[in-house]
């Protein structure tokens, strides 16, 4: 079944409100979720935790029946198709940011949002596969450039937005991250597969947008750039905001970002070449060292130290090392704020 929407309460210039989809996106299946956003050894312990109960994974985390979308359509569709801008807010209600629709309209980009996707609703089992299936319902039934699909957040809902992004760099072109992020390569950021890395390092761009009184964020947000880097990820671009604290960005803000993805920091193609020769040589020599790791009986520190190689290198690592028993403490709560 194909998915789609009432398209009959979506009038093309106006943000058409309490739009249901049909179908949730494939990829917003618990089992794909929980692939692309725990790393291997947090899934094991996850999927151990729900076994100890007698419990078993539903195969979607969302009633799609009972969810409800704000849609922003522009009167006119662009000659390569329109763009798609998801958005996750920190607040509950769907709504389209004061003064957006202008520069939405003139970019011709769709905008998405959902209800019940605040910062105090579960990340993986509402904010992550309702933006998912957002993206998925839009897709289909229009005509989508998959090189203009963003994602974008504001505050909390950027940070969900930029664990999306990395997450799933093969549905997102790139994300727009206002007053919002997080390292990484961490537990709560873990390294995707090879694959959906190559992606990451290739395909997405990313701009940072933050106020330059909003220190907090400012200083997030140079983490989260230097940890990018690290892994060789260097499409990005920072806009600061000048005059502005912790507040979301106006119709201006929005077309600079926006501008942002068209023109990403070109680098130095002789640093990225050396970046991915660094990489690639401490992931043979992460991989030995798991290999023997396993080959050990599964004692205490041989746990401490396949977590910790779990942390490092998350699904990048592409060795299991998730097959020892797990220890008896869990992965934090996906809450965030």
């Amino acid at each position: 079944m194909v998915a789609s929407y009432a398209f009959a309460q979506a009038t093309p210039g106006q943000l058409a409100r309490k739009i249901a989809f049909d179908q949730p996106s494939p990829l917003a299946k618990n089992s794909v979720l929980l692939e692309r956003l725990l790393s291997p050894r947090q899934r094991m312990r996850q999927l151990a935790a729900m076994a100890a109960k007698g419990e078993a994974l539903a195969p979607y985390p969302l009633d799609i029946a009972a969810e409800r979308f704000a849609i922003f359509l522009p009167k006119q569709q662009p000659p390569a198709g329109y763009g798609l801008l998801v958005f996750i807010p920190p607040w509950e209600d769907a709504r389209l940011p004061l003064g957006w629709s202008q520069v939405l309209e003139r970019e011709g980009i769709i905008f998405v949002t959902a209800d019940r996707s605040g910062n105090d609703e579960s990340i993986v089992g509402r904010r992550i596969p309702l933006a998912l299936t957002a993206a998925y319902a839009l897709g289909e039934r229009y005509r989508v450039d998959p090189n203009r699909t963003f994602i974008s957040g504001f505050s909390g809902g950027s940070r969900v937005a930029f664990r999306t992004a990395v997450a799933f760099p093969d549905v997102f072109a790139g994300v727009l991250l206002d007053s919002g992020s997080d390292p990484f390569g961490t537990s709560d950021n873990p390294l995707p597969s090879p694959d959906l890395m190559s992606l990451l390092q290739t395909r997405t761009r990313i701009v940072f947008v933050t106020g330059e009184d909003d220190e907090i964020n400012l200083s997030r947000d140079a983490d989260a750039r230097i940890s990018l880097s690290a892994w060789c990820v260097d499409a990005l671009r920072a806009v600061v905001r000048p005059h502005t604290g912790h507040e979301i960005m106006n119709a201006n803000g929005l077309a600079e970002a926006l501008s942002a993805f068209g023109r990403p920091d070109p680098g130095d193609p002789a640093r990225h070449r050396r970046c991915l020769s660094a990489m690639d040589a401490r992931l043979r020599q992460a991989r030995t060292e798991a290999t023997a790791l396993n080959a050990q009986p599964p004692g205490p520190r041989v746990q401490e130290q396949l977590d910790r190689l779990d942390r490092e290198y998350g699904a990048l690592l592409d060795v299991d090392i998730a097959q020892a028993p797990p220890p008896p403490d869990f992965p934090r709560g996906e809450r965030d704020h």
